[in-house]
This record gives structure tokens, C-alpha cells and sequence, in this order.
């Protein structure tokens, strides 16, 4: 390569980190807010009664011998 492209191309490497780095965090808080909704989901059909007790345990990923008022106070963490 000649070596006004070598400048030219690390040059243009410099805007890659950031460009990634920003990249990579969108991706990872879009993540995040949709375990929340997921989460905040599986709650709302738990108190409206769509789903029994064990289900919502295991899809909420809880303990098997968690009783029901558990899941009540874990998704008080869930409401918006």
C-alpha cells in the first residue's frame, strides 16, 4: 500500500471505536428494557389471573418453592 493510504486508512480507524463503543451500549440497553418488559409482561397476566402461579414462577425465573406473595413483591419492582 502506498503510504498516503496508510495515513488515510488510520486515519479513518480512529472513528471506528467510538462509532463501535456506541454501537455495542445501544444494543446492550435495548436488551436490557426488553427483560424489563418481558418481566413487567409475565406480572401483569400473573395478577390478571392468565397465568397459574407456577408458570409465572418459573418464567419469571424465581425459586420453585417460592410462595405467591413473593411474586406479588417482585413485580412491585416491575410497574411503572
Amino acid at each position: 500500500m502506498h503510504p498516503q493510504r496508510l495515513l488515510l486508512h488510520a486515519d479513518r480507524m480512529k472513528h471506528f471505536a467510538p462509532v463501535a463503543t456506541a454501537a455495542v451500549a445501544s444494543l446492550l440497553l435495548m436488551g436490557c428494557e426488553t427483560e424489563a418488559d418481558r418481566k413487567r409482561e409475565i406480572c401483569a397476566r400473573f395478577q390478571g389471573e392468565q397465568i397459574e402461579y407456577s408458570t409465572a414462577n418459573e418464567e419469571l425465573g424465581l425459586k420453585a418453592d417460592t410462595y405467591p406473595g413473593a411474586i406479588a413483591r417482585y413485580c412491585e419492582f416491575y410497574k411503572q
